[in-house]
Formats: structure tokens, sequence, C-alpha cells
């Protein structure tokens, strides 16, 4: 029987040893081949932490969007969830966490439906496109506040917008920058309206 219990605490200790190493890899502290093998032949055959369970699709990152109001030949770029991400780190239970969360799914509704051809960089057809359509209307709210800009143009003028989705993915733990390196995707020329539509 003592036998028995000086092997279960053995491979028990074994057990948390290599997850630890697993981890401290992963963190950048150790870096060899022993680590890797471990990693690649224990861990995440047996014990990698997926948490699609949980969360399907969760952010690796700060996915946002910017979007270029074109009237004639004057424009006005602006960053619209900028005030929302601001917003978001005032508290826990704050109304701009939702917001994120729900913006964060537009966009990964839109990649979607580029990845499946259902919407198309050239030929925009919002109606195929949910989070489109809701990026699309929260620009327009957006918009309106921007008293300066409408007041320069016509009542009659059409307003198209070029829409950038960004993505600034997620750095490793131990790196001394939050993100990395910026990268878009731009959709142009979508017809968002008339100002008195707005």
């Amino acid at each position: 029987m003592k036998k028995l219990k000086i092997l279960i605490i053995s491979v028990i200790v074994l057990h948390f040893l290599l997850i630890s190493i697993g981890q401290l890899r992963d963190l950048g502290y150790i870096n060899n081949s022993f680590a890797k093998h471990i990693n690649d032949s224990y861990i995440i055959p047996y014990f990698e932490q997926s948490w699609s369970m949980f969360a399907p699709n969760p952010p690796k990152g700060n996915q946002y969007f910017v979007v270029k109001y074109k009237i004639n030949n004057d424009s006005l770029t602006l960053d619209i969830h900028e005030q929302v991400r601001k917003g978001s780190v005032l508290s826990l239970f704050n109304i701009n966490q939702r917001l994120l969360k729900y913006q964060n799914e537009c966009y990964n509704d839109i990649l979607r439906k580029l990845e499946s051809k259902k919407i198309s960089f050239s030929n925009i057809n919002v109606s195929n496109s949910h989070g489109l359509e809701s990026i699309l209307n929260y620009s327009k709210i957006v918009l309106k506040k921007q008293l300066k800009f409408l007041s320069n143009i016509k009542s009659t003028d059409s307003i198209k917008v070029d829409i950038y989705l960004i993505d600034e993915p997620l750095n490793k733990p131990n790196s001394p920058n939050k993100y990395g390196e910026k990268k878009y995707i731009q959709l142009e020329n979508i017809y968002l309206g008339k100002k008195d539509e707005l």
C-alpha cells in the first residue's frame, strides 16, 4: 500500500513538473529542445486547454473598424469604436464591454462572408452580412455627431464610406509591446445614404 501511495505521488509530481516546463516555455522563459519535446509529445496531445467549448471564437487581439466618410472631394476618417474601447476599461460591468463583444462578432461575420464569397471587395451587397449592416448603421450614428463635417455638404449629397477592418494581434506575454503589427482589410465605396436620410 505504501509503494502504491509513493507511485501515485511520484506520477502527480512528475505531471505537474512537465506542465510547469510547458508553461514556462510558452511564456518564453525556457527555450530548448527538451521543453519543445515535452510540449509536442505530452502537453499538446493530452492536456492542451482548448477554450472552444466556452468561447468558440475568442478574440486574439484588438479588432475594430475605421471608417472613411466620402462626400464629393471631401472626406473624414474616424475610428468609430475608439470611445467604446476607452470606455470599456472603466468598469467590468460597463455596457461598452457588451458593445465590444458585439462589434467583434460583426468583424468575424464580415470575415466569414468575405471568405465564403458572399460579399466581395468590389461589389458589396450589404444585405449579405448582418455584421456589415450593423457597422454601417453604427457609422450613421457616429456621422450624425460630426456637425462640422456635415455642415459643409448639401442635404442631397451621397455619402459613401471605405471601411477598414483593423486587426491588432496580441504578442506573446513576455513581449514589451502588447499588440503586434496592425493588419487591415479595406472595403471601398459602400453607399451609406444621403445627408437628409441620416
